[in-house]
């Protein structure tokens, strides 16, 4: 089993607002994955990325490889 924990930032233009996701990656024997993550919008409402800052997202992903 191993661990990878990236985080990923993303800003756009001047006053556009920003996103954020920090995410882990669990490798779990030789062909299952997990990954559990969380992304967030922040910016100005009025924004390319700020009018989504109401839809955060949780998510927990399964992965078999083959």
């Amino acid at each position: 089993m191993y661990f990878t924990s990236p985080v990923c930032v993303r800003r756009t233009g001047r006053n556009e607002g920003a996103a954020a996701e920090i995410f882990a990656e669990y490798k779990i024997g030789d062909h299952w994955q997990i990954a559990p993550g969380y992304m967030t919008f922040i910016g100005p409402k009025n924004s390319r990325l700020g009018q989504f800052e109401d839809n955060d997202t949780a998510y927990l992903r399964l992965r078999y490889s083959f």
